[in-house]
């Protein structure tokens, strides 16, 4: 008998790694789609940077809203089943990607200014929006999300 119950945990172990992993690509394919239409609304890059952490600071605001689902997942990848992780690395390669892009642009228009390679400078505006995220949840202060991307932005400004 202990072994059909270790078969059926392990079933339910695997669906639900099933589930989270087509979740977490649906969530990615929605990021995708939600860049491509902001690309598609705002043509300056600052302004595409502040409408992207204008979306988190609303998510923030309304405290109900979730945050990066990808980012909460992020802190366990050591614990997820492989093919939730892959999903969640792939999400962080195409945010890391669009912002380099972003980047690129703007520094290449004069309309940002950047500290260093554009690759390196969007892993450190991911990093500070996913931060950003955690520490207006932690202290229960959405005012927090604001107060650290609000220089990230503005050092980017000439």
């Amino acid at each position: 008998m202990a072994n059909a119950q270790t078969t059926s945990d392990e079933i339910l172990r695997c669906a639900r790694a099933l589930i989270v992993r087509a979740l977490v690509a649906q969530y990615r394919q929605e990021a995708e789609a939600g860049v491509a239409e902001l690309e598609r609304q705002v043509s300056d890059p600052l302004g595409q940077l502040r409408a992207y952490t204008g979306y988190w600071e609303a998510c923030i605001m309304d405290a109900t809203a979730p945050i990066c689902v990808c980012a909460l997942l992020a802190s366990q990848i050591p614990v997820l089943p492989v093919d939730v992780a892959m999903e969640v690395r792939a999400h962080f390669r195409v945010v890391s990607a669009w912002l380099t892009s972003v980047l690129e642009r703007g520094a290449g228009q004069g309309s940002l200014r950047l500290a260093g390679p554009a690759k390196s400078e969007a892993e450190v505006f991911m990093a500070a929006v996913h931060g950003a995220m955690l520490s207006a949840r932690a202290y229960g202060d959405p005012k927090m999300f604001g107060v650290v991307t609000r220089p990230l932005l503005q050092r980017l400004v000439p």
